[in-house]
């Protein structure tokens, strides 16, 4: 048995990443890319905002499913307007991936 700390992550990244503000709330989107040989049945985005401060003020997941080998797919994520919403600072967006 090997260790789980001995396999290393899956090469997924995330480019073109891009927040803006929309008269309803806050869009965020991007691509997700595989660069692995291996097809991935559920990849999780976990999308943070934060303010200029960085204190992270809004925060939700998409799955992408059967993420193809050497693929990409492009993500939408949308946030509904409110008061802490609108102080997020485009810049500051993170997006986290989880691959299985």
């Amino acid at each position: 048995w090997q260790k789980e700390e001995d396999f290393s992550s899956p090469d997924i990244k995330t480019s073109n990443v891009e927040t803006k503000f929309l008269e309803d709330g806050i869009e965020v989107r991007g691509v997700v890319q595989n660069n692995e040989t291996a097809v991935f049945n559920n990849v999780t985005l976990n999308i943070l905002l934060r303010n200029n401060q960085g204190t992270i003020i809004g925060a939700s997941r998409t799955n992408i499913e059967n993420l193809k080998a050497e693929s990409r797919e492009e993500f939408l994520v949308s946030f509904p307007a409110d008061d802490f919403i609108r102080n997020a600072s485009p810049g500051a967006t993170q997006v986290f991936v989880e691959a299985k």
